[in-house]
């Protein structure tokens, strides 16, 4: 483990005069936009540690997909938060810390007496939002058709709805995810989240190997990362930002 003087000295080198430009899409509550400008608990960690850094930071939001091939030929110097794949580490170098655990909750009625049991689901219905992975547990079971009929949308808020309006069994999100939307909708005294997750997705910050990024500044983002977990303010910054949602 770095200590805080070993840090400081990897610094030394970092430019502080050159502007790092992130890219992003919105995806609540990681990345929120309020009036006009990102927000959420991922990018106030970023921002926390391109401020423990002394480096300059620019943060743009556009579509996922422009943002990835924007990324890819260097326009943006960076991208986050992202799944890792075997495609994407072509185009771009991943910090070793991992900026996010997702873990994969089910959300269900307190009224329901609907029961999820992993080795149980031909009679439950159930929704997600398309194109998004759950994990390689959970997709299998999608890909195989294990569930009595699994409704997808496009937005987790359709989720949402379709839940609480009894048309669905139970929801899949990422636990962020749901918390966000249901302190938002004051929806918490009706939807229980359950315990354990059923799988978990590490996400990461990563950095275009086209742009202005060197090997060593993304070791020294690592390590500020890595020593934010250490000290817990990289826990008391999710914490806050949860504290003031349900206000």
């Amino acid at each position: 483990m770095k200590t805080p003087l070993s840090i400081l000295l990897l610094l030394c080198s970092f430019s502080v005069y050159s502007q790092t430009k992130l890219v992003t899409a919105v995806y609540p509550p990681y990345v929120t936009l309020e009036q006009g400008r990102a927000s959420g608990i991922a990018v106030k960690i970023v921002k926390r540690v391109f401020e423990r850094l002394g480096q300059p930071l620019q943060i743009n939001i556009a579509p996922f997909v422009s943002a990835m091939n924007d990324t890819s030929s260097g326009k943006f110097d960076g991208i986050f938060p992202v799944f890792k794949t075997p495609e994407r580490e072509e185009f771009a170098s991943y910090m070793a810390e991992m900026l996010f655990e997702q873990n994969i909750v089910i959300m269900g009625m307190k009224v329901s007496n609907k029961v999820w049991n992993k080795d149980i689901l031909e009679n439950v219905s159930l929704c997600l939002v398309d194109g998004f992975s759950y994990g390689e547990l959970m997709d299998q079971m999608l890909k195989y058709q294990k569930f009595k009929a699994v409704e997808r949308v496009k937005t987790p808020m359709q989720c949402l709805r379709l839940l609480m309006t009894n048309r669905v069994d139970f929801w899949m999100h990422n636990d962020y995810g749901a918390r966000y939307l249901l302190l938002r909708h004051d929806a918490r005294p009706h939807v229980y989240i359950r315990n354990p997750p059923v799988d978990s997705v590490p996400s990461y910050l990563a950095f275009s190997i086209k742009g202005g990024m060197t090997e060593e500044e993304i070791r020294n983002a690592n390590y500020i990362l890595e020593e934010m977990k250490i000290t817990g303010e990289y826990h008391q910054i999710i914490e806050d930002y949860f504290q003031d949602l349900s206000y």
